[in-house]
């Protein structure tokens, strides 16, 4: 883009300003050219007459390393277990493990990422790898020693919603739905289904809190206030240690400080997560409803969401996904990068059901991130300087 002809025009026409202006302008080329590197030319999306509008076409541009616009009719589900030694690889079409009511997934927009991320690290895949689980909210390591931690290959549904046959648990009954996950919607959608009412005060302050982060602020990392920290003062727990060398790993493996009531709803809800092996939403929520005699306050319900349907402390509530991880497509260091900066692209929740494999290639399609020969990396530079 012409870049080292604008700084040597910018030696001749500001050289009698003095060095110190110099070296200013010198220490701020590296950040320029890290703003090149991270969107090349040919892996930017650029607007064709039409845009892919079948997952057999989505498939053909990710096999090709392409880059194209993608139509909103299109969907993203990364199987849940993407971050576990062999997950995210499956034989089954369900969306998510049959135990989950709804199955989280992302619209056209990650689509249109993940092809970015697959063709801009096309020769370092594990940045691939990584940037699509950070871009969809999983926990993932700011940096990994590991060589063999990415050596089985992770599959990704791409679907229209015509292409799910829901299950029949009463959160996916009916038509196939498409929902945003905000805190309004899951208080509805608990009190239409469930008969689970939370009372107006405890919707205010989970809404209003997550509504009073002061996203754009430019502040230190560890005093950043984001989702998570929302999640914390509500709930009252603390971040583990291990957080900072892990921090898009939920903070609650040890429920250290966490209040009462929270405690109780998990108790109450059966003291373990949805997922296989362990309950369905529908047990998970009819066991809280049984079982919960505390106050259903705001701390109550994350627990209750966190447990019945994986909405963890990474859930923002607004529609949108996050993770404190860096964001592939932000060109700053992992310190320098707002809290906004770490939001992603749109989510939402889809009634859990298998695709039919009749299907394939017609309504539904997979696509594969292949197994990577050595999985170590250091983000805390951000994906596009060199590591560090």
């Amino acid at each position: 883009m012409g870049s080292r002809g604008s700084l040597f025009r910018a030696f001749f026409l500001f050289g009698r300003i003095g060095a110190a202006w110099l070296m200013v302008f010198a220490l701020a080329w590296p950040v320029s050219a890290d703003s090149d590197s991270i969107r090349s030319d040919h892996c930017e999306i650029i607007e064709p007459e039409s845009c892919i509008r079948t997952p057999a076409g989505y498939k053909s541009a990710w096999d090709r390393y392409e880059v194209r616009c993608v139509d909103p009719s299109l969907f993203v589900t990364v199987p849940w277990g993407y971050d576990v030694s062999g997950g995210g690889n499956t034989g089954d079409t369900h969306l998510y493990p049959e135990e989950f009511a709804l199955a989280w997934a992302n619209g056209s927009t990650n689509l249109e990422r993940y092809l970015e991320l697959r063709c801009q690290y096309r020769e370092d895949p594990i940045k691939t790898r990584v940037g699509i689980g950070s871009f969809v909210g999983f926990p993932v390591p700011i940096a990994n020693r590991n060589p063999d931690a990415a050596r089985d290959p992770i599959s990704i549904f791409v679907y229209s919603l015509d292409a799910v046959r829901a299950d029949r648990q009463e959160l996916a009954a009916g038509a196939t739905r498409l929902r945003v996950p905000s805190f309004e919607t899951w208080f509805q959608l608990l009190e239409e289904v469930m008969d689970l009412r939370f009372d107006l005060n405890a919707q205010k302050e989970v809404v209003l809190r997550y509504s009073n982060i002061p996203v754009f602020e430019s502040r230190p990392l560890w005093h950043q206030k984001d989702v998570v920290r929302v999640f914390t003062e509500i709930t009252g727990c603390q971040k583990s240690l291990s957080w900072r060398r892990q921090p898009g790993f939920p903070p609650t493996s040890n429920l250290k400080g966490c209040n009462e009531s929270y405690r109780l709803a998990r108790a109450a809800a059966g003291g373990m997560k949805v997922g296989p092996g362990g309950p369905t939403t529908q047990e998970c929520l009819e066991n809280f409803k049984k079982h919960y005699d505390g106050p259903r306050d705001a701390a109550a319900f994350r627990g209750l969401l966190e447990l019945c349907q994986d909405a963890n402390a990474l859930n923002t509530g607004v529609g949108l996904g996050y993770n404190p991880m860096p964001n592939p497509f932000v060109c700053k260091t992992w310190r320098n990068q707002t809290v906004a900066e770490k939001y992603t692209g749109r989510e939402y929740v889809v009634p859990n059901g298998a695709l039919r494999p009749e299907e394939q290639g017609e309504t539904w399609e997979v696509v594969t991130l292949e197994p990577v020969a050595d999985a170590r990396y250091n983000l805390r530079a951000g994906y596009c300087r060199p590591e560090r």
